[in-house]
């Protein structure tokens, strides 16, 4: 809870209601209803995703619930967050805000793998931390490797963790480690 305050405190995180998310830019409305608010994660300050609070309110076209949003528009291409200090870089700002604050290793973070060249200095040296499953996405394995050579720096996979196929920094800490 201190954790959480900090990071609304700080400008990193917010929660939104349906409403507020729909007036934010999220595009959340079918027939202008807004359908799903969500916590607001704050990269910069012009970039932001929405975790949505109603993951089954939207489908992808293949069927698949929606799990983020981005703003709508285009993307910036400084959507990356990198706090002070920052050593590591990972998907997703659950994951970075996890391993900074209860790993103690200041990470960074990233919508996705494949914004790591856009969004990222080259050469800043930075370790790209990703989900174990990489080890099983083609497109993701090779974006890490483009990650690790455009940043310089190396490239480190979650272990596996039995009960999380796709164990992140979360998942990480939850099972002790």
């Amino acid at each position: 809870d201190d954790s959480i305050e900090k990071f609304k405190q700080q400008g990193i995180i917010e929660s939104l209601t349906a409403t507020e998310a729909y007036k934010a830019g999220f595009g959340v409305a079918i027939d202008n209803i807004p359908v799903t608010g969500g916590l607001r994660f704050n990269f910069t300050d012009t970039f932001a995703q929405l975790k949505t609070d109603d993951r089954d309110a939207l489908k992808d076209k293949d069927g698949k619930s929606i799990k983020y949003l981005s703003l709508l528009g285009a993307v910036d291409t400084n959507c990356a967050y990198i706090p002070d200090g920052c050593r590591a870089i990972t998907e997703g700002m659950k994951d970075a805000l996890a391993f900074s604050f209860i790993g103690g290793i200041p990470t960074g973070a990233i919508a996705g793998v494949s914004h790591a060249i856009k969004a990222l200095p080259k050469n800043c040296k930075y370790i790209i931390i990703f989900d174990y499953d990489a080890w099983s996405n083609f497109e993701v394995f090779r974006s890490l490797i483009r990650a690790g050579i455009h940043c310089g720096g190396n490239v480190a996979i979650i272990s596996e963790i039995e009960g999380y196929p796709k164990a992140g920094g979360c998942e990480f800490f939850k099972s002790g480690k």
